[in-house]
């Protein structure tokens, strides 16, 4: 913006625009003018290259026609012959139109006159050549040697002088476009360094001093925004902390900055900015540590005392506390304490802000998913954990599993007996001894009521009385409680790939065979007071 002690400018800046955009209309409109009248010989020289070479062609062709033995060798000539003098023909129209020769008001070059001669006189002559019967043709008639003559001198001899008169135009033509271009060019660049140096040179501090302020508020604004895009990230507590100390180092212009945990008084460096700056030993820790742990406010300055290029600053932020465990930040500058400004306070403020609330709700998003994944009553998974890890094992086509199908028998004659609270013992005791007879990988679900899935990674069809019995072993653990010695289980099995390669055909194939197993058992007592 032009400031007010410079009134002038403005006007000096409008009235070289303005030059300088007439110059470019004019530069144009000459530019379009010289283009069109060097098109314009450009298509004449085409043309005149043309009828010379059509000149050539008529003068071979009529002396073929002459010299050739048979009928159907004269045929054939007398027809290129033709074509060649058409040719010629039209080219003589066009020519006469783009020189306009005609134009009464227009003065053509004498030698376009002469041209224009010659070329009609050799159309003349091949016409009548083509007009001749063939049985009057001869080699020596007078039109044959005519064009001969003409062909190999005067008519070839008016043509390239022709050819040659237009490429010097041409060339002419081209030079005065040149020196016309660089004579504007020169102006513009003229005009362009008085515009520089009488406005834009005053003007030039002021932009840079504005441009040094935007930069620095952009580079605030896209650190913000990238510590609160850090609320969205799945990044754990240390890698978050270590995440915003990159993005705080160079944007707070700090010397040195590092991620520090304190644990039971203890405190240990997790990360440094600059990666090569030695993290251990860089921080006078004890006392000052503890005391911005324990500080209401989220960010502290503490004079850091004299260096070597002068007084130096620390800004201290408390940046979370997950699980009894505090993420502190540290960060240096070799300036006074008042170079912290309050928006880089605001800043360092956003960033704990930001850790906070982004640990807060991974916390919260892993208690809803734990909780929507597990069954309340068993802590085994629900139906909706064993529909993930069938979805996992669909990723795996080749890799060999085993699905078991367990009910609980007896579950409504306890329930009846003994109360609800001792059938819900029942089928927690029960989950836990499933989870107890088997392997660490395998999987165990509870779907609801008496219904229970294990998934058993890996396992083969040969291992299936093996799996089965400690179904039976789970059930027999839990008979040992007297209200529950009635009960038992039913189970069935079925394996990828013996059973098939679909998952929803396993499971119905292990319900089969566990509903088989049950009718089996039906004869059994299935639930005994105590």
């Amino acid at each position: 913006m032009v400031s007010a002690g410079m009134p002038n400018l403005r006007r000096v800046a409008w009235g070289v625009l303005a030059t300088i955009a007439l110059i470019g209309v004019w530069s144009n409109a000459s530019l379009e003018r010289d283009t069109s009248e060097l098109q314009k010989e450009v298509s004449v020289m085409n043309i005149t290259d043309r009828q010379r070479v059509y000149a050539e062609e008529v003068a071979r062709h009529a002396w073929q026609l002459v010299t050739a033995l048979s009928v159907e060798d004269r045929k054939q000539a007398r027809t290129r012959l033709k074509r060649s003098v058409a040719g010629m023909r039209d080219g003589q129209g066009a020519w006469v139109q783009a020189t306009a020769l005609n134009d009464p008001q227009v003065t053509a070059p004498p030698l376009y006159s002469r041209l224009d001669v010659e070329v009609q006189g050799y159309l003349a002559a091949a016409n009548s050549i083509l007009l001749t019967p063939d049985e009057q043709l001869k080699r020596r008639n007078s039109d044959i040697r005519w064009l001969e003559q003409q062909a190999s001198g005067p008519l070839i001899s008016v043509l390239d002088e022709a050819i040659t008169a237009l490429e010097d135009q041409g060339e002419g033509h081209i030079r005065s476009m040149i020196v016309a271009a660089r004579l504007r060019l020169v102006c513009v660049i003229a005009l362009l360094f008085g515009l520089g140096q009488g406005v834009f040179r005053p003007l030039d501090r002021r932009i840079r001093r504005a441009q040094a302020e935007l930069t620095a508020e952009r580079d605030f604004a896209q650190t913000l925004l990238a510590i609160s895009a850090l609320v969205e990230s799945e990044f754990d507590p240390a890698a978050m902390a270590a995440e915003v100390l990159n993005l705080l180092g160079p944007a707070l212009g700090m010397n040195r900055s590092s991620v520090l945990l304190v644990r039971d008084r203890h405190v240990e460096v997790v990360t440094a900015w600059p990666p090569d700056e030695p993290a251990p030993g860089v921080w006078e820790v004890e006392g000052r540590v503890h005391r911005v742990a324990d500080a209401e406010h989220s960010v502290t300055i503490i004079d850091g005392g004299a260096a070597a290029s002068g007084q130096t600053s620390e800004a201290w932020v408390s940046l979370a506390l997950v699980e009894e465990t505090q993420f502190l930040l540290a960060g240096s500058r070799a300036q006074p304490v008042t170079s912290w400004s309050s928006r880089d306070r605001a800043l360092l403020s956003a960033a704990a802000r930001t850790v906070r609330v982004a640990l807060e709700r991974q916390g919260r998003f892993r208690q809803v998913e734990r909780a929507a994944l597990t069954d309340p009553l068993t802590g085994l998974g629900n139906r909706r954990a064993l529909n993930r890890a069938l979805e996992e094992l669909s990723v795996r086509p080749g890799e060999p599993f085993g699905l078991l199908s367990v009910d609980v028998d007896g579950l409504k004659q306890v329930n009846d007996t003994f109360g609800h609270h001792c059938g819900d013992r029942l089928l927690q005791e029960f989950g836990r001894a499933l989870q107890d007879m088997f392997r660490e990988q395998d999987l165990v679900f509870r779907l609801g009521g008496d219904e229970f899935i294990v998934l058993l990674p890996g396992c083969r069809q040969e291992q299936a009385q093996s799996m089965l019995d400690r179904v039976q072993a789970a059930s027999e653990r839990v008979r040992h409680q007297p209200e529950l010695m009635g009960c038992g289980a039913s189970a069935g099995a079925a394996f990828r790939p013996d059973d098939g390669p679909l998952l929803a055909h396993l499971v119905a194939r292990a319900d089969e065979r566990m509903y088989e197993h049950k009718r089996r058992r039906k004869t059994q007592p299935v639930c005994e007071p105590a």
